[in-house]
């Protein structure tokens, strides 16, 4: 896809969501898609909840309690690499019904870090 179009898909997706939690491990992507959300939808309308855990099910289940209650859209930070090198590995998500912002709009690692360089994210 083009890279120029992911973008605006992004940016399109994240307006859409008004307000997202971000749950991130703290990889590149997430640095990406906080500091374009910031941008796109403002500081105040995003959060950010950066934990690991063997237990995605248990961690994805609290994360959707507190985006709910915020009234936000809970957003994970994977790329569509990380859909086609784990397409079984994303039960979680897909069971609390995360929302996957970077994927969407078709970004890969790649992109995410040829953006990253160009600053495109701010």
């Amino acid at each position: 896809m083009n890279k120029n179009k992911s973008y605006s898909i992004l940016v399109n997706n994240l307006r859409s969501f008004k307000r997202v939690l971000i749950a991130s491990s703290g990889g590149s992507g997430a640095s990406f898609l906080l500091k374009t959300a910031k941008s796109v939808i403002g500081a105040e309308n995003v959060a950010t909840a950066t934990a690991q855990s063997r237990d995605k099910n248990e961690l994805f289940r609290k994360l959707t309690f507190k985006a709910r209650k915020k009234e936000m859209v809970l957003c994970d930070t994977a790329n569509f690499s990380d859909f086609v090198d784990h397409p079984y590995g994303r039960k979680a998500e897909v069971k609390w019904g995360i929302a996957s912002p970077l994927a969407m709009a078709g970004f890969t690692r790649k992109d995410v870090q040829t953006f990253k360089r160009a600053g495109k994210e701010y």
